[in-house]
């Protein structure tokens, strides 16, 4: 069947996303700090919670219970949270509107929160272009969770032979590709543009 529809992830396609130069500032020359915060406090699956729909600050508030000491860490991490998404990718920007120039549906599928989709779309008005625009927050389940793969194709009223999923993550590539959907590992804008011209897209 003819591709009719190119899945783009957020952080690392369309988005820069790097914490280290924020985490940095708060722990100066304290790297045992930075990790214990990294991977006691605001951990991966604390963050995978907000990611799946519960309320930031309810997360946050909660760990300032727990870890007094690190109170104001908490705050700055979100108060200076657009730090972290630092530009954009315009090349990919630029490929996602050439292909809807030709009919190809480009709609976002990723592992944000509510809170933090809606703070990325008031500085990137490219964001509004997308349709339909399908974050974990909204969803309640997260990429490689396969069931965020069928709920996108419901979403889209496509079949997985007709799309392709961009993500920059090895394992989010591979929930994909065992539904049968195509799947394209992210590198950088240029090896995007020819992956996507080797399908036969024309764009």
């Amino acid at each position: 069947m003819t591709i009719s529809t190119v899945f783009f992830d957020l952080a690392g396609v369309l988005l820069r996303w790097d914490s280290k130069p924020l985490y940095e500032e708060l722990f100066p020359d304290a790297p045992d700090a930075r990790n214990y915060f990294v991977e006691k406090i605001l951990t991966t699956e604390r963050l995978a919670e907000i990611a799946t729909g519960r309320k930031l600050r309810i997360v946050l508030s909660e760990l300032k219970s727990v870890f007094p000491d690190y109170s104001h860490i908490l705050e700055f991490w979100w108060e200076r949270w657009d730090e972290m998404i630092n530009a954009d990718f315009p090349m990919t920007v630029d490929i996602a509107k050439r292909l809807r120039h030709t009919g190809i549906k480009t709609p976002i599928l990723g592992n944000w929160s509510v809170e933090e989709f809606h703070r990325a779309k008031k500085r990137f008005n490219f964001l509004n272009d997308f349709s339909p625009i399908l974050i974990s927050g909204n969803l309640g389940i997260m990429k490689p969770d396969p069931a965020i793969f069928h709920q996108a194709l419901t979403a889209c009223s496509v079949e997985p032979c007709e799309c392709v999923f961009v993500d920059d993550t090895f394992a989010n590539i591979q929930a994909a590709k065992r539904i049968g959907i195509t799947g394209l590992q992210f590198v950088n804008p240029p090896q995007l543009e020819k992956d996507l011209l080797h399908l036969g897209l024309k764009f």
